[in-house]
């Protein structure tokens, strides 16, 4: 059996927002490993339903496990550094194809599951993020500071993005990252401002210092599920709740081995 290469922590909470309507939480994220040709590949997405859609936790759900789906596919093919940029709107169109069925099924249209989209493909030398609408990607090479991938899109109106149900394919940010990223972090919009400095659309640099102390500290490979659990606490806590009362997504990553 293969040895992961990756250890990390993925925990998501309803925003008080939601509490206050006694709605569910219409974030959904999930991380994975992959290996090809003995190289590992961690895969990270998260997607955030839209409050205004019927059936937006049901969207969420459905963007994050086409995508990956699209993308395994992609890589049982060729290598991740050889994945295009029609590659990546394959995978794109794959998550509206599965909404779309889904909205069939419920005699819906797709905008009644409208999610936003951020998907991570990280390599040994080579990273591809797509990323449609707000939330984020960023990420640690070895001795550096912490980077964005693409800053969060926002719509046409104040507190509006962009989504995968658009009826207009939305523009797909792709960000290509040569060289070896050691930690990565991938959330929700809920978190932007505790994660984000919107003056300088950098990453806030204590906040993700602070949030990988714990899984620097740890042990082993895949997915730490005690950790896991505190980041759940952590995100339902009265400290966050005072600076954010929408739903949040948060998937915390290192590389096993390396500082």
């Amino acid at each position: 059996m293969r040895s992961g290469k990756w250890r990390w922590v993925s925990a998501r909470a309803t925003g008080t927002s939601h509490q206050r309507r006694n709605a569910p939480c219409d974030d959904f994220g999930t991380a994975f490993e992959l290996h090809q040709d003995g190289e590992s590949i961690l895969v990270q997405a998260v997607s955030d339903g839209a409050g205004s859609a019927s059936h937006a936790r049901i969207g969420a759900r459905l963007a994050c496990c086409a995508v990956s789906r699209a993308l395994r596919q992609s890589l049982s093919q060729k290598p991740l550094a050889e994945i295009s940029d029609e590659d990546i709107t394959g995978w794109l169109d794959e998550v509206r194809d599965r909404i779309a069925h889904a909205a069939t099924l419920h005699q819906l249209k797709p905008r009644s599951f409208a999610a936003t989209l951020v998907c991570a493909v990280v390599g040994k030398t080579c990273t591809i993020v797509a990323h449609v609408g707000d939330g984020a990607f960023v990420y640690r090479k070895r001795g550096g500071l912490w980077r964005i991938a693409s800053w969060p899109s926002q719509g046409e109106f104040a507190n509006t993005t962009h989504f995968v149900t658009d009826e207009v394919l939305p523009a797909i940010a792709v960000s290509r990252i040569s060289g070896r990223i050691v930690e990565t972090a991938i959330f929700s919009d809920g978190l932007e401002r505790l994660a984000l400095a919107f003056d300088t659309q950098k990453p806030f640099e204590p906040f993700f210092e602070t949030m990988l102390a714990p899984l620097r500290k740890s042990r082993g490979n895949g997915r730490n599920r005690l950790l896991s659990g505190h980041l759940r606490s952590f995100l339902d806590s009265t400290t966050v709740n005072a600076r954010t009362d929408d739903d949040k997504t948060l998937i915390l990553a290192k590389r096993v081995g390396v500082g």
